[in-house]
């Protein structure tokens, strides 16, 4: 998990800083940034060097299921609108206007008041009903659970409703992807850049939609030990298998001196770069 935030990290201070790179959409910068604060959050008990201990402090444990309930639901959103802008980018392009900045804006605040809020509500359960407060013996960090739609069914019924929302936008993003790989081998061109970008957003996809599942039955089923205990090793790999599926990318390696390109290779490359930060339609047209 340490190596994953450390390349989390790297990543989007990369994104932010090189001028070399084609700048992403804004829910790439937001949703790389709940991921590195998320492993943050789950670390709360290694930095506080209380990772083995029996008893927890409540205060601690307050404050870490305090605040990954609020990053949770702030990831939810985050990573849907993930998905959702990369799909509409691959149906209209990169087209910037006001709809689309009010869209961002929308998604961007969202997440944000969804994080207060669910932090806030923790806190004032803890406080209030502190037996509730626990630490699954197989994971790593503390979580509140009472069993009311208010005390966590609710977050879990967003986890599924965004889940299934990923998993219905994938659908509509497979379709599209298959579309164009039939039109670009009827004229003879190269759609490797739009598979490797659909293969990303499928793994991420993917993992997510996993993650949610789990989540969802490690405090919710009967098989629940070993559930939790599956859940906190997809957590704990989580950041590494994150930084991978969005640093593999050609202008992020290039800019690290992993890959060193011919002149050539640079110019035939324009295009793939141009959809890095959205999925591109100017090749590939219906």
């Amino acid at each position: 998990m340490l190596a994953g935030q450390a390349g989390l990290i790297a990543l989007l201070l990369t994104l932010c800083i090189s001028k070399t790179i084609t700048p992403r959409l804004p829910v790439v910068y937001n949703l790389l940034l709940v991921l590195i604060l998320e492993a943050s959050v789950h670390l709360i008990l290694l930095f506080t060097g209380k990772w083995m201990d029996v008893q927890l402090d409540q205060a601690t444990c307050l404050a870490q299921a305090a605040l990954k309930r609020g990053l949770d639901s702030a990831f939810i959103i985050s990573a849907f609108a993930f998905v959702f802008e990369s799909w509409r980018c691959a149906v209209k392009g990169n087209i910037k206007g006001k709809n689309t900045t009010l869209r961002t804006f929308f998604f961007l605040s969202f997440s944000f008041l969804t994080f207060l809020l669910y932090l806030l509500i923790t806190v004032m359960d803890g406080i209030r009903s502190p037996q509730h407060l626990f630490r699954n013996p197989d994971a790593f960090f503390c979580i509140y659970y009472d069993g009311t739609f208010a005390g966590g069914l609710v977050l879990y019924v967003e986890m599924m409703i965004g889940a299934a929302g990923m998993f219905v936008i994938q659908i509509l993003f497979g379709r599209i992807y298959w579309r164009r790989r039939k039109a670009a081998d009827r004229i003879g061109l190269d759609a490797s850049c739009n598979r490797a970008l659909f293969l990303r957003i499928l793994t991420f996809t993917i993992l997510e939609i996993v993650g949610c599942t789990l989540y969802t039955a490690a405090f919710t089923g009967r098989e629940r030990d070993g559930m939790a205990l599956a859940y906190s090793t997809h957590v704990a790999t989580l950041p590494l298998i994150n930084f991978m599926v969005f640093a593999t990318q050609r202008d992020i390696l290039r800019a690290w001196g992993v890959i060193r390109d011919s002149h050539t290779k640079q110019i035939g490359d324009e295009i793939s770069l141009s959809t890095q930060s959205c999925l591109s339609t100017t090749i590939f047209v219906e």
